[in-house]
């Protein structure tokens, strides 16, 4: 295996493969959050990290079609 290489994915491929589960965690748990949380500086961090991280998995999947074609 290669520098930058992870098995027969490039990094790039197993950057993406990994992080849109992670935010899809994050969004997740943000999501539950904002439905129990107390303190409104929370909820505006738990809106702001579903917004932000909704479009970065949306990017890192459009990014991965195009790039190596699949999904």
């Amino acid at each position: 295996m290669g520098p930058g290489r992870m098995g027969s994915q490039s990094m790039d491929q197993h950057f993406i493969v990994m992080m849109i589960p992670h935010h899809r965690m994050g969004v997740m748990m943000a999501s539950m959050a904002q439905n129990n949380s107390q303190h409104p500086q929370l909820k505006a961090m738990q809106q702001a990290m579903v917004k932000a991280q909704s479009q970065e998995i949306e990017q890192m999947t459009e990014w991965y079609r195009r790039w190596f074609g699949t999904t």
